[in-house]
C-alpha cells in the first residue's frame, strides 16, 4: 500500500468526524414543540390560531384540526413565552418550559361588548359558502357524536322545518319546508347521493359518527346544487382529519340494538392525512302481537387520504387532492310475513383543489356511486322481488374568482347514470300491465354562472352589502333499451333503444343581502327569489297516467318537469353582552317563504292495484314563516333555543301528511367535559288526500304529537387517553301515539361508552 492512501483515508475521517460534531451540536440545539389547540368549553379544535413566541420573528398557525408545529431553539427555552391567540378567544401566554411539558391547549371563548359580532371560520370552504344567501342551520358533532342518535333521520328529526317519515324496514326519508322527500338534495362531501329512482336518499345510510357537521340549506333558491331543490340542501361535511389518532364508541340500547364505530387516524407527514372508520350495528325489534319481529343489521366502511400540496391559508391559495372511499351495507327482515330488504351503497370519489394567479380558486371533483337495492315479498297472496342497480358516474369542475368587490363562480357538472329495473310478481294482486324490466340510462349536463357583488361600507347602520345574481342552465336525456313489459297474461321483449325523452331549462335566481350595527345591535337582512326545474324521476316515467277523469280539464297526465317560483325574506339581530353579565348572547331569527309549483306531479296508488299512477295538476304552492330565538348566557355555558314554524299547503295529495304547526325547544350546557341537552317538540295534526278504489279523494288524518329527549354525556381526560360516557333517553313520555314496528316516535333509551387516544 503507498503512503498516501492511508493519509487520503485520514483525511477522509477527519472531514467526517468534523461533520459530525457539528451537525449533532447543531440537532442537540433544536427544539419541536407540537400540539394541539382545543375550545375549552367544547373540546373542538381552534383552526387558524396564531402560534408563536413573544419578541420573535417564529412563528406557525394550527391547521383545520388544530395541530400545530413550532422549531424553536433551546437556548431561548428558559425565557421565552409561547403565546396562542385567535380573534373569536382570549389570548394564552405561557412559558415556553411550561409549554413543552403539554399536549393540549385550551383556548377560552373571547366574549366583549358589541363591538363587532366575533366567529371562527372554518379553513375549508363547504358548500353553502359558495351559493346564495339563505336559511341555514348547521348542526355541529359536538351536539350529536356519541349520543343515542341511530342515523341521520334519527338527528334531524327534532329540527323544526325537518319531517322525517320511517317504513318497517328502517329507511327514513326527509322533508323539508313541507315538501317532498323527493324535493331534496342529499350531500356527502359535495357528492351528490339522492337514487335515480325516485330522486330520494336514505338518511339511515350513513353514519353520524364520521360527520364534521350537518349543514341544512332551506328554500329553492340555490344555483350551484343542480335542478331538483325544490325545498332545500342537506350537506353533510365528513371528518377528514381529527385531532386523535384512534377512537372507538361502542352504544347500546332498546330493542336488543347496539353498534361499536372505529375510527383511526394517522398523519405520517405534516401535510398528509389519513383516517379509516368502520361500523356495525344491529337491532331486533318483537312485535306487539309476539308472532313475528323486525331486525336490521347495517355495516359502514370509509377512509379519506387527504394531501395537502401547498397548505392553505385561511381557506385559501392552497392546493390538495383528496381521496374518499365509503360503502354501506344495510339489511332488513321481516318474519310476520316474510319480507327482506337490502341495500348496498358505494362510492369512491377524488378531489383536487388548487388556487393560482391565473385560475384563482379551481376545484375539480370526481366520483362513481353504486346504490343497489333488492326487495323480496312473500305472504299468502303470492310473491314479489324488485331489485334496481343504479350506477352514477359524476364530474364537477368548480372555480371561484375575484376581483376587487367582484366575484364570479363558474361550474360545470356532468352525470351518467345507468339504472338496472327488475320486477317479477307472481299473486299480489298481480299487476295485469306495466314495465317488469328495463336498463335505463341517463345523462345530464349543466352549468351555471354566478355573479356577486360585496362591498364593505364602513362602520354604520349599513355596513355591509351583498348582491347576487345566477343563470343556471340544465340538460338531460333519458332512454330506455332491453325491454320487458306485462301485457295481461305474456311478457313482450323490446330489444335496444326504445323509449328517449329529452328535457332542457334555464332558471335565474337573484339575492340581495345586507348587514350592519344600530345601537349596539347587529343585524343581518336577505331576500332571495328565482325559478326552479324538477325533471321527471324513473319512478314517473314507469308509472302509469291517472286512469280517472278529474272533471277538471288542466288536471291531466304530462310527463313534462314541474317548475318552482319562489321569493323569501329572512332577518337576524344579534347583540352580544359582558362577559360578567348573566346574559353573553340573544339571537332572533325569522323569515318568511311562498313557493308556487307548476305542472306539480301527483302520485298515488289505487287500493288492491300494485300500481303507481301519476297526475299533474297545473299549480300548488306552499306559504311559510319559521322564527328562532336563541340566548346564551352563564359565560355561554348555557344556551336556551325555541323555534317555531307555520306552514300552508294548498294540495294535500300533492302534499300529503305535513304538519301545518312545528314547536321546539332546546336546552344545552357544557362545563368541565359535561355535557347535558333537553328537546322538546310539538308536532300538529297531520292531513293527506288519498285515492280510494273509485278514484274519489278520502282525507286521512294522523293526530298531533308531542314529546321530549334528554341527553348526558361526559369526557375523562388521562394524560393522552380520554373515556367518554352517555346517555340518551328517546321519546321519553310514554304518548298513545306509536306505530307498530317504527321506532322513530317509540320510547328509546342508549348508552354510550367510548375511548380516545
Amino acid at each position: 500500500m503507498s503512503p498516501e492512501k492511508p493519509l487520503r483515508y485520514r483525511y477522509f475521517y477527519r472531514c467526517f468526524w468534523a461533520l459530525l460534531c457539528l451537525l449533532v451540536p447543531a440537532g442537540a440545539q433544536s427544539l419541536i414543540l407540537e400540539g394541539l389547540v382545543i375550545n375549552d368549553q367544547t373540546g373542538q379544535p381552534v383552526a387558524g390560531a396564531s402560534v408563536y413566541l413573544e419578541n420573535t420573528t417564529l412563528g406557525s398557525s394550527t391547521d383545520s384540526s388544530g395541530h400545530f408545529m413550532l422549531r424553536i431553539g433551546a437556548a431561548t427555552a428558559d425565557s421565552a413565552v409561547l403565546i396562542i391567540q385567535h380573534i373569536a378567544y382570549d389570548t394564552l401566554k405561557l412559558i415556553l418550559n411550561e409549554a413543552l411539558t403539554r399536549y393540549r391547549f385550551r383556548l377560552t371563548p373571547l366574549v366583549r361588548p358589541l363591538e363587532k359580532i366575533v366567529v371562527e371560520v372554518p379553513r375549508d370552504r363547504t358548500l353553502l359558502a359558495n351559493d346564495l344567501p339563505a336559511a341555514v342551520t348547521i348542526v355541529e358533532a359536538s351536539e350529536f357524536e356519541g349520543r343515542g342518535y341511530i342515523d341521520l333521520g334519527d338527528l334531524l328529526r327534532t329540527e323544526k322545518s325537518i319531517q322525517i317519515e320511517e317504513d318497517l324496514s328502517g329507511r327514513k326519508s326527509l322533508s323539508l319546508r313541507a315538501g317532498n322527500p323527493e324535493d331534496v338534495v342529499v350531500f356527502y362531501n359535495g357528492l351528490k347521493m339522492n337514487s335515480l329512482y325516485d330522486n330520494v336518499f336514505d338518511l339511515s345510510l350513513l353514519n353520524v359518527e364520521d360527520m364534521r357537521q350537518v349543514e341544512i340549506i332551506k328554500g329553492s333558491n340555490t344555483a350551484l346544487y343542480g335542478a331538483e331543490a325544490f325545498s332545500g340542501v342537506i350537506n353533510i361535511v365528513p371528518r377528514v382529519r381529527q385531532d386523535y389518532t384512534a377512537r372507538f364508541i361502542q352504544k347500546i340500547g332498546s330493542y336488543r340494538s347496539g353498534d361499536w364505530n372505529l375510527q383511526l387516524n394517522y398523519s405520517p407527514l405534516q401535510n398528509l392525512s389519513l383516517n379509516f372508520t368502520v361500523k356495525d350495528a344491529a337491532y331486533k325489534r318483537i312485535l306487539g302481537n309476539r308472532t313475528g319481529f323486525l331486525e336490521n343489521r347495517s355495516r359502514y366502511l370509509s377512509g379519506n387520504i387527504l394531501y395537502e400540496i401547498h397548505p392553505s391559508e385561511n381557506g385559501n391559495r392552497g392546493e390538495s387532492i383528496n381521496l374518499m372511499y365509503m360503502r354501506v351495507d344495510s339489511d332488513h327482515e321481516n318474519n310476520s310475513f316474510v319480507e327482506s330488504v337490502g341495500d348496498e351503497n358505494e362510492i369512491v370519489a377524488l378531489n383536487y383543489k388548487r388556487w393560482s394567479p391565473l385560475w384563482q380558486n379551481m376545484e375539480i371533483s370526481a366520483a362513481r356511486q353504486t346504490l343497489n337495492n333488492n326487495q323480496a315479498l312473500i305472504d299468502l297472496s303470492g310473491t314479489l322481488d324488485r331489485r334496481f342497480a343504479n350506477r352514477r358516474l359524476s364530474l364537477n369542475v368548480q372555480n371561484r374568482y375575484r376581483f376587487s368587490v367582484v366575484e364570479l363562480i363558474s361550474a360545470y357538472q356532468f352525470e351518467d347514470n345507468r339504472l338496472n329495473f327488475s320486477e317479477l310478481r307472481r299473486g299480489l294482486d298481480e299487476n295485469p300491465q306495466g314495465l317488469e324490466a328495463a336498463d335505463i340510462y341517463q345523462q345530464r349536463h349543466g352549468a351555471v354562472v354566478l355573479a356577486r357583488v360585496n362591498t364593505a361600507l364602513g362602520e354604520g347602520p349599513v355596513s355591509r352589502a351583498r348582491v347576487d345574481f345566477s343563470y343556471r342552465y340544465d340538460w338531460i336525456r333519458n332512454s330506455e333499451r332491453d325491454v320487458l313489459e306485462r301485457r295481461g297474461e305474456r311478457s313482450i321483449f323490446y330489444e335496444g333503444e326504445q323509449q328517449v325523452n329529452r328535457w332542457q331549462a334555464g332558471t335565474v335566481k337573484f339575492s340581495t343581502n345586507i348587514g350592519g350595527r344600530a345601537k349596539n345591535l347587529e343585524y343581518d337582512f336577505f331576500m332571495n327569489g328565482g325559478s326552479n326545474i324538477k325533471f321527471p324521476t324513473i319512478f314517473n316515467q314507469i308509472s302509469q297516467p291517472s286512469p280517472y277523469n278529474p272533471g277538471v280539464p288542466e288536471i291531466v297526465a304530462r310527463l313534462l318537469p314541474e317548475k318552482n317560483r319562489s321569493l323569501e325574506v329572512g332577518l337576524s339581530l344579534a347583540q352580544l353582552f359582558d362577559a360578567a353579565a348573566v346574559v353573553n348572547e340573544w339571537k332572533l331569527e325569522f323569515s318568511q317563504f311562498t313557493n308556487t309549483y307548476e305542472n306539480k306531479f301527483r302520485n298515488y296508488y289505487i287500493p288492491g292495484v300494485p300500481l303507481a299512477f301519476y297526475e299533474n295538476v297545473p299549480n300548488a304552492d306552499i306559504r311559510g314563516l319559521e322564527a328562532l330565538w336563541k340566548l346564551v348566557f352563564i359565560r355561554r355555558i348555557m344556551t336556551m333555543e325555541w323555534g317555531a314554524r307555520y306552514y300552508d299547503v294548498s294540495d294535500r295529495a300533492a302534499f300529503p301528511f305535513k304538519n301545518a304547526v312545528s314547536v321546539t325547544a332546546a336546552l344545552n350546557a357544557h362545563y368541565a367535559g359535561y355535557r347535558l341537552q333537553f328537546k322538546g317538540f310539538f308536532e300538529s295534526k297531520r292531513l293527506g288526500w288519498l285515492r280510494d278504489v273509485r278514484g274519489d279523494f278520502v282525507e286521512l288524518r294522523l293526530p298531533s304529537y308531542y314529546n321530549f329527549d334528554a341527553h348526558l354525556s361526559k369526557w375523562y381526560t388521562l394524560g393522552p387517553i380520554r373515556l367518554f360516557a352517555s346517555f340518551s333517553a328517546r321519546n321519553i313520555l310514554n304518548t298513545r301515539t306509536v306505530l307498530e314496528g317504527i321506532a322513530i316516535r317509540d320510547r328509546r333509551l342508549y348508552l354510550g361508552l367510548g375511548v380516545e387516544y
